[in-house]
């Protein structure tokens, strides 16, 4: 009987070397594009305006960036790597392979989840440069972090058992997901504008970037509407990942 352990391992291994040898494209493209917002965004309103109790924009901007950073990194990680499995036909020779569900969705979740969180610790050491590296809650934030990151490779499997095609993937991730996370408040504070504060309140996105940010500046939390739909937000896809593999979705062959 094949160990659980081995399997499991393998997979995993499998995963982070596949984007390790990407890394240009994997890890340091959207470590840039992070660098870019805060270069651009940071350097414009450093000058007339201010984050929440008349601290620097930049450092109101910052935690946000490394939250969209994790999270999109995470997300995408499991995605494009599942239906890559697709078109190369092997992803239902994985259906066929003598593992557990925990075995898959382990691999899976726990590889995006370190290229997300790789790409968060990268942003963080990057804008510390400027925005200095204190942290109002540092076990916290990061054990969030981290949380974060596994529940956005969790819906990243989903998305990449559901989804067949790399133009699907692609409308997913630029014209749902990132404008959703542009609008969860990763660069405007609250109040800045009526119908960008009422999107937010009710994006379960808004939940994950307030939270990051209040343990990063040790300030409070954002609204319970906004916690508590980004809470359900992060069980439904742990959740509806576990029951995808499970269903073995698109890992047969129709």
């Amino acid at each position: 009987m094949p160990s659980p352990w081995i399997a499991f391992r393998t997979l995993f291994q499998r995963e982070v070397m596949r984007y390790l040898k990407l890394a240009v494209q994997t890890l340091v493209a959207p470590f840039l594009s992070n660098l870019l917002f805060l270069s651009i965004f940071g350097g414009l309103m450093a000058s007339r305006s201010s984050g929440p109790g008349g601290g620097p924009y930049v450092r109101f901007l910052v935690p946000g960036l490394v939250v969209m950073g994790t999270f999109l990194s995470a997300f995408q990680n499991p995605l494009f790597s599942l239906v890559a499995m697709k078109y190369q036909n092997t992803l239902q020779d994985l259906g066929q392979y003598p593992l557990s569900t925990a075995s898959k969705f382990g691999a899976f979740a726990l590889a995006g989840a370190l290229r997300g969180f790789l790409v968060g610790v990268m942003t963080f050491a990057a804008a510390g440069l400027f925005a200095g590296y204190h942290l109002g809650h540092p076990v916290l934030f990061w054990a969030f972090l981290a949380i974060t990151s596994f529940v956005a490779a969790s819906g990243g499997i989903v998305a990449g058992l559901f989804l067949d095609s790399f133009e699907k993937t692609n409308f997913l991730v630029a014209l749902v997901l990132t404008p959703a996370m542009f609008l969860a408040g990763v660069f405007q504070a609250p109040g800045t504008s009526p119908w960008l504060d009422l999107i937010a309140r009710f994006n379960p996105l808004a939940g994950l970037v307030g939270q990051g940010r209040g343990l990063f500046l040790g300030t409070g939390g954002p609204e319970p509407v906004t916690v508590l739909l980004g809470a359900a937000f992060g069980v439904a896809s742990v959740a509806m990942a576990v029951w995808a593999v499970d269903a073995r979705k698109g890992m047969s062959v129709e």
